[in-house]
């Protein structure tokens, strides 16, 4: 009996989970917010830009400048037209 038992265990499957193959799955990038990431923070140093805007009601015009107080330099300066 105990020949027939060790025969019935060797040919039976082992009901163990086998892993076959493994897949890593990576979300996409999302591009808003890395571009907003790069546009809110410096690009020498990380730290977080403040910004300031000056409005020119006659003229229809906003100029912003974006400031790095770790820097303590200007990194941006745009021009806006208001419609």
């Amino acid at each position: 009996m105990d020949a027939f038992k060790k025969v019935k265990e060797e040919e039976t499957p082992s009901t163990e989970p086998q892993i076959v193959a493994e897949f890593h799955i990576i979300d996409r990038p999302n591009h808003r917010e890395e571009f907003l990431e790069d546009y809110h923070h410096c690009c020498l140093c990380g730290s977080e830009l403040v910004f300031t805007h000056n409005t020119n009601f006659i003229t229809l015009e906003v100029k912003e400048e974006a400031f790095c107080t770790a820097c303590n330099i200007r990194t941006k300066q745009d021009d806006h037209r208001l419609h």
